[in-house]
């Protein structure tokens, strides 16, 4: 069942119900980072259900039923020869979200499955399927380097620089390989003139170095840098957060805002994920951007482009709004580390960086994509 997107704001005010009575079918929603998918044709609202094995599940169930009437509902699990029953466990009024979910059981492995929910004597089913994904293999290594002559030490890397790359693609909870660089000490240290981050050949030179280590071992080689690059040697401010000169490899810097969640942009890129700002790389094929925003074409790049789905609304991309697609709080983005459903409108992880990471997130497109990417 759709939801149209225009409306699904107005739906508790615009729906008078009676103790006990359902005006509209209830969704069953399987959430493992969006429960709602935007429909690109008409805007409508859909069930997500690329799902992943292994990863934790949230269970809801979207009605207007009063909680009420709907506490002894139960949600039925079924697949692999086995049945779980779970009993309505909370009800969040606000989306009119009955969850079932359990928190000691919810990842579930591959397979086919039917879900029955029993409403009052009235039961809904609904069958999913969870998909193993391919793993991502990355390297990351901290960087000791020179910024116009003056060599900057970068210490250990935060041990939770994956967690938001966990959060927003279609992984199960082993399938991200995050590896350590481990050399000497830990940390790759160049020092020398030929490897000054504030020039283009320094750069290229680092990148070089990095990409070297990747052979077959991984799919990406990240970099981490202590602080924020010059553009070049004329350039004043330190306003460059990261660099690539090709797939597979890429820099970037600690002293970015988010960094957690550039680690995150990079690797869509290896995906053929393209930008969300104007101005950027785009590859309209696998993320639309926001409806009039105008880019590169990564297949042309002398081609401008722009978005042309009405339906695709784009941040304000000012002090308090990131750039890329807005995520709509009826599309019930889930945290599938903490197990909580995320109260908030946030914007897509391939617009602009400069804010905290709790600004962005996946789009339909992005979870789309990168599940036909990762789907063996």
């Amino acid at each position: 069942m759709k939801l149209p997107i225009l409306t699904t704001v107005l739906v508790a005010a615009a729906i008078s119900t009676g103790q006990g009575r359902l005006q509209e079918e209830p969704l069953i929603i399987i959430d493992q980072g969006l429960g709602m998918g935007l429909d690109k044709e008409d805007g409508s609202l859909y069930e997500m259900d690329k799902l992943v094995a292994q990863r934790g599940t949230g269970l809801f169930v979207k009605t207007d039923l009063e909680w009420d009437v709907a506490a002894d509902s139960t949600m039925t699990v079924s697949g692999n020869g086995q049945e779980w029953i779970f009993p309505a466990a909370d009800y969040h009024e606000e989306w009119e979200l009955i969850e079932y979910t359990d928190p000691e059981l919810n990842q579930w492995q591959p397979g086919e499955y039917l879900i029955t929910v029993k409403l009052k004597d009235v039961e809904y089913e609904r069958e999913v399927c969870f998909q193993d994904m391919k793993n991502i293999r990355i390297l990351a290594v901290p960087v000791t380097a020179c910024y116009s002559g003056e060599i900057v030490r970068l210490k250990q890397l935060d041990d939770s620089l994956d967690d938001f790359t966990r959060k927003v693609y279609p992984l199960g909870s082993e399938d991200l390989e995050w590896n350590l660089y481990e050399g000497e000490k830990g940390i790759q240290t160049l020092e020398n003139e030929s490897a000054d981050l504030d020039t283009v050949r320094g750069r290229y030179n680092i990148w070089r170095i990095l990409s070297a280590m990747k052979k077959d071992d991984y799919d990406l080689v990240v970099g981490f840098v202590p602080k924020n690059m010059r553009s070049g040697k004329e350039a004043e401010e330190r306003t460059l957060t990261g660099f690539t000169f090709g797939k597979g490899t890429v820099v970037i810097s600690l002293e970015d805002t988010s960094p957690e969640v550039t680690v995150a942009h990079e690797i869509g890129h290896c995906y053929n994920l393209g930008d969300e700002y104007a101005n950027g790389t785009f590859c309209l094929a696998y993320n639309m951007v926001p409806y009039g925003m105008e880019g590169k074409d990564a297949q042309d790049p002398l081609k401008i482009v722009s978005g042309n789905c009405p339906y695709i609304k784009g941040g304000l991309g000012n002090t308090m709004q990131g750039t890329g697609t807005i995520i709509f709080k009826e599309q019930y983005a889930y945290d599938s580390m903490t197990n909580e459903l995320i109260d908030r409108e946030m914007t897509s992880l391939m617009g602009l960086s400069g804010y905290c990471a709790d600004e962005y997130w996946c789009t339909t497109d992005i979870w789309n994509t990168m599940y036909s990417a990762l789907a063996p």
